[in-house]
């Protein structure tokens, strides 16, 4: 999602993330879009450390200069977007 670069560290949270959802049988981030499984997990694990927004490709769509996160949710009745 945010566009890094993969290594063995993706290769492990997927493992987890499979196993997780093998054993409950439910879907650990079901988010509906990049954005709201951004916050799901961001929500879950914390913030991401610096070093890896900066290498991530897509960053800056999901976070500001100051790797603040930058939510975007849509009113489910207006259909209006709105950025926290």
């Amino acid at each position: 999602m945010l566009g890094c670069p993969y290594d063995t560290a993706v290769d492990m949270w997927s493992a987890a993330c499979t196993i997780f959802e093998l054993y409950t049988g439910k879907i650990l981030f079901p988010g509906k879009d990049n954005n709201e499984m951004l916050k799901l997990i961001l929500q879950t694990k914390g913030r991401f450390n610096n070093k890896m927004l900066k290498r991530g490709e897509f960053s800056s769509q999901y976070f500001d200069h100051h790797n603040n996160f930058l939510s975007t949710e849509i009113d489910p009745v207006t259909k209006e977007v709105f950025f926290y």
